[in-house]
């Protein structure tokens, strides 16, 4: 599997630098291999578990966009507030209504907050990944934060349509046809419908950079296409803006398309990292300065030891991984009954999940703050989730999961003991118990201590 997810990374990036490449080659998301994960790569490979596909949510999502594309705001109203003097603009994510009310945004923590306060006007754009409308969100959003419109004009989208269809034929002629005996057609021509939300995306930030002029424009990177059409918008049409990129989360073993360069032009200024482990392999693949931000996953380490056996259970937003760990759980939970797992949904699919049932005194979905269920846990167990970083600060075990697949997609997997790593609920008989190692234990720790390190505003300063 390994060499057929290389060589689908190599397909794609012929198409991407190719000196035939456009700007629209470029705000394809399928060319933009992310990383070797179950969820993300089933999209390109074929796959033995047949995979059941219902016509009622395609169905759905066109209704959706139809929908919104007659009814649903499409100007960008700023503020008298908002266009006086900003000086930084930072692009995040919406991705619940819980987070309207919080202080720290979940990508870039209290970022705006600090410049704010340090006299640098910094405004948040945020993208809406709610199922909330945007003008019931608007109501309850803080002055110095901008929401984005699910959709453009009629004629704007109906442009971003024609686009989409002469892309299509123009990628018909570059498909290496060896490569598609082993995937799916993930170049079809519904399947690059992505490029129009790239291409408003991008239409949308013009419009608003046009209004406010900032000095610096920070967005997050996880080596997504509408991140490098945003680059190319700013450095052709808005040169005296700064782009800065911001590695936020977790990489994995075969993280590719984040750190695979394509040329200035798509390229950031600088790029922000969480800390010194990313940092050094950023350096190696870009010319562009790196600087350590930091994080707010950093936690101040305190590795307090828990006699009792709790495990604190963290899903990534896939439903299929929720699931996975889901019935993991509920099978460790009834053989363990001495034990307790606390389930913790990833935020953009808890509403969702938490329907489910079960009649386990011992298996408990989460409503607590994140750092009580820290606290009351002494194992965390996780395949894929950045969360794993915060629970080592705070002294838990980590535990990896892994599936029936040969694909790792553990954060740690640079410094995780096998001990550590499990695959079925009867492995927990061997790990309760049995001590392990503290030398490996101060390995994951140190190792963790720099990846997500302290968020630091004042690497900012020097781009304003």
């Amino acid at each position: 599997m390994i060499n057929d997810y290389k060589s689908l990374c190599n397909f794609c990036d012929q198409i991407l630098k190719s000196k035939k490449r456009s700007l629209y080659t470029i705000s394809i998301s399928q060319l933009h291999v992310l990383k070797e994960h179950p969820e993300l790569i089933k999209n390109y490979f074929f796959s033995k578990k047949k995979i059941k596909i219902e016509p009622r949510i395609l169905h759905k999502k066109i209704f959706k966009y139809f929908y919104n594309l007659i009814f649903s705001e499409k100007k960008i109203n700023l503020t008298t507030f908002q266009k006086k003097n900003c000086e930084v603009i930072i692009l995040s994510n919406l991705i619940n209504l819980k987070s309207i009310q919080k202080k720290y945004d979940f990508y870039f923590g209290d970022l705006q907050e600090s410049l704010n306060s340090s006299k640098y006007k910094t405004l948040t754009i945020l993208r809406n990944f709610t199922q909330e409308k945007t003008f019931f969100i608007k109501k309850k959003l803080k002055k110095n934060k901008i929401l984005l419109p699910e959709t453009s004009y009629l004629l704007k989208e109906i442009g971003f349509l024609i686009i989409l269809f002469k892309e299509y034929l123009n990628l018909k002629f570059k498909i290496n046809h060896k490569i598609q005996k082993k995937t799916k057609n993930f170049l079809s021509l519904l399947s690059l419908r992505t490029m129009i939300y790239n291409l408003r995306l991008a239409n949308q930030i013009d419009r608003i950079l046009i209004e406010l002029k900032p000095k610096i424009f920070i967005i997050p990177f996880e080596g997504h296409a509408w991140e490098r059409v945003l680059i190319n918008l700013v450095k052709q049409k808005h040169q005296d803006i700064k782009v800065i990129a911001y590695q936020f989360s977790v990489i994995t073993k075969n993280q590719h398309s984040m750190f695979r360069p394509l040329g200035k032009e798509y390229d950031p200024d600088t790029i922000f990292t969480s800390g010194k482990i990313t940092k050094n392999i950023f350096s190696k693949q870009y010319k562009c300065p790196i600087k350590i931000l930091g994080s707010n996953k950093y936690y101040n380490p305190k590795y307090h030891k828990n006699i009792f056996y709790n495990f604190l259970i963290l899903p990534e937003a896939f439903t299929a991984e929720t699931e996975l760990l889901y019935e993991f759980t509920i099978k460790a939970a009834i053989q363990n009954p001495d034990c307790n797992f606390y389930f913790r949904c990833h935020p953009m699919i808890s509403n969702f999940y938490k329907k489910k049932y079960n009649r386990l005194k011992n298996f408990i979905f989460s409503n607590k703050e994140f750092s009580d269920d820290m606290k009351r846990c002494t194992f965390s167990i996780y395949r894929g989730s950045a969360a794993v970083m915060e629970t080592v600060s705070n002294g838990l075990i980590p535990i990896y999961l892994e599936d029936n697949s040969s694909i790792n997609i553990n954060p740690l997997y640079k410094v995780m003991p096998k001990k550590l790593i499990i695959k079925k609920p009867n492995d927990f008989k061997k790990l309760i118990g049995s001590k392990i190692c503290q030398k490996k234990l101060n390995k994951i720790r140190k190792y963790n201590e720099n990846y997500f390190m302290k968020l630091n505003p004042k690497i900012v300063y020097d781009y304003i």
